[in-house]
């Protein structure tokens, strides 16, 4: 595990790391094995443990063997019982196991809040890697889906690592026995209606008897050289990928292949993932090669129309408010920015557009934050007009050297350590647009404020800046260039 760990940096920068424990046992290994590498990094725990109350009396009991096991290792617990209401799918929406694992993300966003959490670790093992890519080779996913889970990710502003990725279920469960460490059995990982139970109780141990005993080793490898190969193409594409406004449109020069991801990104960071499956994809690719004026229904009641390889998306009725969110352009658009002006100055409320961002600024009360991928736009943030008063507030990209202190957490954060742990891509980080006070970072677009910043209650005076796409999706590659824009306030704002 330590080797994990260091090979991908996944506890740098962490003080306070949540540790995900259901009672079974690669959680319980989990916690048994972080505890001393972190009380000698000074790390704090925290165990986090949600009751799904969807097996009665043995929910109950996993979680007191959580609490009992907590305390005896004296580590803080964290735990919470779903609401009765949300214990079970409705009929013909989602299925049990898709309602627990909402209410699981739901429980570690709030953990991760209130606690201070600079990280959420949790007990995955290469087992779960080589179960992933056979359940989702089986639904035809390509290169992003196969590479299944990542050592360390982000969803909603929550760093999730997995420390486990190199260890076997059976490993684990052998160390647990030698350390002589009890752990609670699940009865339903034997309901074999369960799709990926199936595959674990069944598949796996066929392949093993009747190809390989090391089946579950070379699919986790498989899993890690498609992860490689997938974040080189999504490089590629990042070069490619424009936005303007909701419009796209389809370079025909390009691979298909890069034409695949190019038309599923958009999809999804315009706010419609459910839109963006391979049979969607492959109709606007299949329309994009006529020369003719087309339109296609979507899911999410959304109406793609196009003239060609250019498509417009519009939403139906039943769907969600359109979402545009930042994506690179191609190195020439460069020097679209390189002729606008450097700086100016923003009236309190105003607004500036610079490089196709838009940049508002009014005086409001209370606190607004935008919850979304960092990095993403549109995004909005609260800052404390107190705390602003006589200072000037700028726009500018990322310097060496940058760091935040986010509202809480202890202490600050590189820029760079919160990007690469963001998966923000390489290219994209020189052109994500800052907000700083004379020169301390104090927002970035989908992530937290500076502590120092931040609004003191939801009726006390603040700034609300919003930044949104116009008719670029990113602020181009401006490298070190500088302030970009700046909002001033002064004693009488």
């Amino acid at each position: 595990m330590a080797a994990q760990i260091a090979g991908h940096g996944l506890l740098a920068g962490v003080r306070r790391l949540g540790v995900a424990v259901s009672g079974g046992s690669d959680s319980v290994a989990l916690l048994r094995l972080l505890l001393p590498f972190c009380r000698a990094a000074k790390i704090k725990l925290v165990v986090l443990h949600l009751d799904h109350g969807l097996r009665g009396a043995a929910s109950a009991t996993d979680a007191r063997f959580v609490a009992r096991l907590a305390k005896r290792l004296g580590v803080a617990c964290r735990m919470r019982s779903a609401e009765r209401g949300a214990r079970s799918a409705e009929p013909g929406t989602r299925s049990p196991e898709m309602a627990a694992r909402e209410m699981r993300q739901k429980f570690f966003r709030e953990a991760a809040q209130e606690e201070r959490l600079d990280a959420i670790a949790t007990g995955h093992t290469a087992d779960d890697v080589a179960e992933t890519l056979l359940l989702r080779l089986m639904r035809g996913s390509g290169a992003t889906g196969l590479s299944g889970l990542r050592p360390c990710h982000t969803v909603a502003g929550v760093k999730f690592v997995r420390p486990l990725l190199a260890s076997s279920h059976a490993d684990l469960r052998a160390w647990l026995r030698r350390q002589g460490q009890r752990w609670q059995e699940d009865a339903s990982n034997r309901d074999e209606r369960i799709p990926r139970n199936r595959l674990r109780r069944t598949v796996l141990p066929w392949l093993e008897r009747h190809w390989s005993p090391s089946i579950r080793a070379m699919l986790a490898q498989s899993a890690a050289i498609l992860r490689e190969e997938d974040a080189l193409l999504e490089e590629i594409t990042n070069y490619e990928f424009v936005i303007r406004n909701s419009k796209f449109v389809i370079k025909k020069n390009l691979p298909l292949a890069l034409q695949r991801r190019a038309v599923r990104r958009w999809l999804i960071e315009a706010g419609y993932p459910a839109a963006a499956g391979w049979d969607e994809v492959e109709r606007l690719l299949a329309c994009a090669r006529e020369k003719k004026t087309w339109q296609v229904s979507l899911p999410s009641g959304l109406l793609a129309r196009g003239q060609g390889s250019r498509i417009e998306l519009r939403p139906g009725r039943a769907g969600p408010p359109q979402k545009i969110v930042a994506a690179a352009v191609p190195a020439a658009d460069s020097a679209a920015f390189r002729r606008t002006q450097p700086s100016c100055d923003i009236p309190i409320p105003g607004t500036i557009d610079v490089a196709g961002v838009r940049v508002t600024a009014r005086r409001a009360k209370g606190i607004v934050r935008t919850q979304g991928p960092v990095g993403a736009l549109p995004s909005a943030c609260s800052l404390d007009a107190d705390a602003l008063r006589g200072k000037t507030l700028q726009v500018r990209t990322r310097q060496p050297g940058d760091r935040i202190r986010p509202l809480g957490l202890d202490g600050s954060k590189t820029l760079q350590d919160l990007l690469v742990d963001a998966k923000v891509l390489a290219a994209r980080r020189d052109k994500l647009p800052l907000l700083v006070v004379d020169n301390e970072l104090v927002w970035i677009p989908g992530y937290r404020v500076s502590q120092a910043y931040a609004v003191r209650g939801p009726r006390a005076a603040a700034v609300r800046v919003e930044m949104k796409v116009m008719g670029h999706s990113s602020l181009g590659k401006i490298g070190r260039i500088g302030l970009i824009g700046r909002v001033s306030m002064t004693d009488d704002q």
